[in-house]
């Protein structure tokens, strides 16, 4: 059992729904203690609810820990994609779903403020995004996202959305 692990067949009381208040209470405990963890607010959530949320967080705590920088690419196990310049309309079709598949399986999104053709997505993720380094570890039943704009920033666009904004 890692430090991070909670004993599966721990009861705190034969009740099930004071055993999961008391498990969640021991599991903010634990992240109190270990990560500095601070807890607010009500406690309207249900006890489930809750314990599942601090089971998540705990994961990702976990997941993301020791890791070091890769690649997009590297966490999506290396997987190799054409040329767009070189593929024709059939082809790139089923490359690009294939790309789609991958990240949709990966629950990575990537999103473009402007309307954007498929080919320019294609050449986005598989040129520059795959090369992309991060210490984050995708976390089963969490979803990242990345935005075109964040790596080439659309002042126009941004201009007008504050304008609209103001």
């Amino acid at each position: 059992m890692s430090h991070t692990d909670m004993p599966k067949e721990e009861k705190f009381s034969e009740d099930p729904e004071e055993n999961l208040r008391m498990q969640n209470d021991f599991l903010k405990m634990k992240m109190m203690a270990e990560s500095g963890a601070v807890f607010g607010g009500s406690n309207d959530l249900p006890a489930d609810i809750e314990n599942q949320f601090l089971k998540n967080v705990l994961e990702f705590e976990k997941a993301n820990s020791d890791e070091k920088s890769r690649s997009i690419n590297e966490i999506l196990g290396k997987p190799v994609f054409g040329d767009e310049k070189n593929l024709n309309e059939e082809k790139f079709k089923t490359e690009f779903d294939k790309l789609e598949r991958l990240l949709k399986n990966n629950n990575i999104h990537v999103e473009f403020n402007r309307q954007r053709d498929d080919r320019f997505k294609y050449k986005f993720i598989t040129k520059e995004l795959f090369e992309h380094t991060t210490s984050f570890v995708p976390v089963k039943g969490m979803s990242t996202y990345f935005l075109y704009e964040e790596f080439h920033p659309d002042h126009e666009l941004e201009i007008n959305d504050l304008t609209h904004l103001f």
